[in-house]
């Protein structure tokens, strides 16, 4: 609902904003299935998609519904389910995926460092310290799958910036050049 200035009414907007939380467990909890990956192009009944990912049909159908509601996939009568241009992203090799970005947001590294965020405000310390007591290159160290999931998130990252980057900047100029915390290196590969 919005008035005539064409702002939305703002008890609208903070509900949504206040449920961020759960959409972000939500595309999460599908990316980490790979929900995405097993679709076909043609709309799938929610109990073959459930089987293909090792997922529990009726919560994953409620999943699913929620995140039609927002645009990430199409539903179809018959609980049958289609990828929208968003829920494309969620695939392993789309190019652009966000699919490693979803999973790292509902890793446990992540979600407790918001749990003292209120703390963050008024001290300046970082949340991983906080939760975890060290860095946060410590607390993946520990934490293998998690750090790998992070990995592939910031390639990912510099996957879809590398080419807007050599776009814009020369480096011709540049004889010695360092990506220093590049993970794998995807922007300076870019750059090279």
């Amino acid at each position: 609902m919005s008035d005539q200035q064409g702002t939305q009414d703002p008890q609208l907007l903070l509900g949504q904003l206040l449920f961020g939380k759960q959409m972000t467990y939500c595309l999460s909890g599908v990316a980490r299935l790979g929900v995405a990956d097993h679709m076909n192009t043609r709309p799938m009944a929610v109990d073959e998609i459930a089987a293909k990912t090792g997922a529990h049909a009726p919560s994953l159908y409620r999943v699913m519904r929620l995140l039609a509601s927002m645009g990430v996939f199409k539903e179809e009568q018959g609980k049958r389910f289609a990828l929208t241009p968003a829920g494309e992203l969620l695939k392993s090799d789309a190019s652009g995926t966000m699919r490693y970005f979803a999973m790292m947001f509902g890793d446990e590294w992540t979600t407790r460092a918001y749990e003292h965020f209120t703390n963050c405000l008024r001290t300046g310390q970082d949340g991983v310290s906080k939760a975890y007591g060290q860095h946060v290159f410590d607390v993946l160290a520990e934490r293998p799958e998690q750090s790998d999931t992070f990995q592939a998130a910031m390639t990912s990252s510099s996957t879809m910036d590398g080419k807007p980057v050599t776009d814009v900047y020369d480096f011709s100029g540049i004889k010695r050049l360092a990506d220093v915390g590049g993970g794998h290196g995807a922007l300076l590969a870019s750059i090279l």
